[in-house]
Order: C-alpha cells, then structure tokens, then sequence
C-alpha cells in the first residue's frame, strides 16, 4: 500500500482501490503493527469480511487467556498489569537470592588459585556473568553452572594455565550441550537440567587436573 498525507490533516493508508463511498469498505480491523527499522513501523490492517473473520480470532484468543486467567473481561488488563509486576519482583528477589548465594560461597584452593564453583537455580545469565567477571579479575575461577529449563553453564579464569574454551567445550560435549568463548571465558549449555551436578563435577576435576599438572 502507499500512504497519503494531507499535511495537518489526513494520514491514509491506499492499496490502489477506490470507492464511491466509505460505506462500501466495510470493517477496518488493524490486527498487527511491527518495526519498520529506525524510528519506523508498519501498521497492518483487513477490511471487509476479512476484517470481522481476524476480529473473531482475536476476540476468541482474548477470552481464552481471560478464562485461563480466571478474570473479567473489564478487568483482564489490570490483571495482566498484575502480573506483570509481580514476575519483575519475583524475578529480582530471585537474582538478589542468587546473588547472595555466590558471595557465600567458600572456595577451593589449588595450587595457590581459588576457584569457586556452584550449582544455582536461575536462567539469568546476567548475574552470573557479573560474579564470574569479578572472581576472574582476582586472579581466580568461576566455575557456573544455572538450572533453567536448560543448563546455562560459564567458566571464568583469572590463571592463564586454565583455558575456558577448552575445557568447556570438551566437557559439554560429553553430556551432549555445546559450547565457546575465549580463553578466559566460555559459556555454554547442556539440554538436561539433570545433569547439573555432574556437569560440574566434570568441570571441577578437568580443572583441578589442568592446574595440578601445569
């Protein structure tokens, strides 16, 4: 379609099809409007029996997720609101929780280099990326492992003679997940939540035998 402006006065969409009299148009059903680059978007819209047909389904998924919700239909965007709100707080007691869990955790000295390693029940690559980064800036190790509906898992090495990308990845690949990086970071996942505590107990003796042995 092209759109024609009338400065100051009229925007409107044409696809080339004029009519005699607005009537014959019918229903304007705008059912999507998406980014169109930078400082753009796309409005898209039916009309006609394709207009009521898109209103249908839409009408019908809303009163799905109301029912589904237990709400009204006056109250379902309250409700939504609601909800919203609520996973945001959940979701920073749960960072703040795992947060305080890594700064309790006492770690294990070999060879002179701390390593610190845990198994944290979180998707939030974010804060564990941020514990790791500063365990790697004092010379020590992170070893990470996350438990969402997959294993996020993250190495982070402060020693040179600990090489994050290849322990991750040989590791990984052993229980099937895969994963990169570089040298002093690498991170990496493993499809069955399960195996968390084996995954990091592969990582923690591959490390333990690269710095016995260097």
């Amino acid at each position: 379609i092209s759109v024609v402006e009338i400065e100051d006065v009229d925007l409107a969409a044409c696809c080339g099809i004029h009519v005699m009299e607005t009537s014959e148009i019918g229903a304007i059903f705008v059912d999507k409007k998406t980014s169109a680059g930078k400082d753009g978007f796309e409005i898209h819209f039916k009309i006609g029996d394709e207009a009521i047909a898109a209103s249908m389904r839409l009408a019908s998924s809303c009163l799905s997720i109301i029912d589904g919700l237990g709400s009204k239909p006056s109250d379902i965007e309250k409700t939504v609101a609601n909800m919203k709100a609520e996973l945001e707080s959940a979701r920073k007691q749960l960072k703040a929780a795992v947060s305080q869990s890594i700064k309790n955790l006492e770690p294990a000295s070999i060879n002179g280099v701390e390593i610190y390693s845990g198994v944290f029940s979180t998707s939030d690559r974010t804060v564990l990326t941020d514990a790791a980064e500063n365990i790697k800036k004092k010379g020590g190790v992170a070893v990470f492992v996350g438990q969402g509906e997959n294993l996020s898992v993250m190495i982070a090495s402060g020693n040179p003679k600990v090489n994050c990308k290849e322990i991750l990845s040989d590791v990984l690949t052993s229980f099937g997940g895969r994963g990169g990086g570089k040298p002093d970071f690498a991170q990496g996942g493993v499809q069955d939540v399960s195996k968390a505590d084996e995954v990091l107990a592969s990582l923690m003796d591959r490390i333990k035998r690269t710095l016995e042995n260097a």
